[in-house]
């Protein structure tokens, strides 16, 4: 019994997983510039308060209380994609619009 009540929710989330890929995949073919400079931003929007978390820790702090780090990812995720799909059309429009991002 055990064992079937955990499949319908993989087969939800291989769901889930398979619209994220297409999404991430129409984005690309659409403008790759800017999902590629998102995709950056998103990653160290998390990846920040992570390693402030492991600095904070390295230096003597309380493990527990580092896990309230992990509220700024409320923050600094939506804030590093902004800045990485800014990021990316600045630089399209500093090098000059290649022929790739013209669709």
């Amino acid at each position: 019994m055990g064992e079937f009540s955990k499949s319908p929710m993989r087969i939800y989330q291989m769901v889930f997983l398979a619209f994220m890929i297409v999404a991430f995949i129409g984005a690309c073919i659409r403008k790759p510039r800017q999902t590629i400079g998102g995709v950056i931003g998103g990653i160290l929007g998390i990846l920040i308060p992570v390693l402030l978390a492991e600095l904070y820790v390295w230096r003597g702090g309380d493990p527990t209380a580092a896990g309230a780090l992990s509220f700024f990812c409320i923050l600094t995720l939506p804030l590093g994609i902004a800045i990485g799909v800014i990021v990316a059309n600045w630089t399209a429009k500093v090098r000059g619009t290649s022929d790739k991002d013209k669709v």
